[in-house]
């Protein structure tokens, strides 16, 4: 019987194949470092393209304030834990159902304001 190598890379790669079946256009992290034709991020440490999120979530929820997308943006950088699964469930959960943030009203009180991702 064959040992199954289940690592990083085993798991990116399926990963990318399935997303490819389904239609998605996919991208390897990698090609998005400072030093490549395009550039999205200085380390690849960093997770969230910040450019093209705050791009898309101006299509998704129009007319706000550039105020509660940078705090859209801000939510998910949050996410922190020394717990790695209770961090994936946290990001997962505003990936999801987006996250409800306090704006005020025209008289001054604060009314939710539902920002999806």
């Amino acid at each position: 019987m064959t040992e199954l190598k289940l690592d990083e890379s085993w798991v990116e790669i399926n990963a990318h194949k399935l997303f490819d079946k389904l239609g998605y256009d996919t991208q390897w992290g990698p090609d998005h470092h400072t030093k490549t034709e395009y550039p999205e991020r200085e380390f690849l440490s960093e997770v969230i393209l910040e450019k093209r999120l705050l791009k898309n979530l101006k299509i998704i929820n129009p007319g706000l304030s550039n105020d509660l997308y940078e705090t859209a943006i801000g939510a998910l950088h949050a996410v922190s834990s020394n717990d790695t699964m209770f961090s994936n469930r946290k990001f997962h959960d505003l990936l999801l159902n987006g996250i409800i943030i306090k704006v005020p009203d025209q008289s001054g009180k604060p009314r939710p304001e539902h920002v999806s991702f």
